[in-house]
């Protein structure tokens, strides 16, 4: 993606609107990513899922070809759809069979994300795409992600 500004994205912490951040380009020019795309599929996020996978999906095109990505989605616990791969078609197909219904343990889909890439040797990345909100059923809280 190119030419994006601040005002091309809302931010956003507690829903409060965060006005005062910055978008600052890069370029992969070093070695590969290793990304773990986490998405809220828990019921809170039935009317925003759509737009969150099109997100997913034009985040993943910005990607170089050794660039590897998995995807955690979470509703009452985290479950990897898919490990890390370079291949773009078993992600897209992975993001097409979400669907948005339960609780969401927000924390404990962070700490698996995490654990995904402790041992990579690449550049690590989580991605988190949620509305933010934890039901409060994740084993470990806020402070232990933190």
């Amino acid at each position: 993606m190119e030419n994006l500004e601040a005002d091309s994205f809302t931010v956003s912490e507690d829903n409060k609107s965060i006005s005062d951040f910055s978008i600052t380009p890069f370029i992969n020019s070093e070695s590969p990513l290793a990304i773990v795309l986490v998405i809220d599929t828990s019921g809170s996020m039935v009317q925003s899922l759509e737009n969150s996978i099109s997100a997913a999906k034009e985040f993943i095109k910005t990607l170089e070809s050794n660039d590897q990505v998995a995807l955690i989605a979470f509703k009452e616990q985290p479950v990897i759809v898919q490990e890390l791969t370079t291949d773009r078609g078993l992600l897209t197909q992975a993001l097409d069979e979400l669907t948005a219904i339960g609780d969401s343990a927000l924390f404990d889909s962070l700490v698996e994300a995490v654990g995904m890439l402790k041992s990579r040797t690449e550049r690590k990345i989580v991605v988190v795409i949620t509305d933010g909100y934890e039901t409060g059923i994740s084993s470990f809280t806020f402070e232990q992600v933190v």
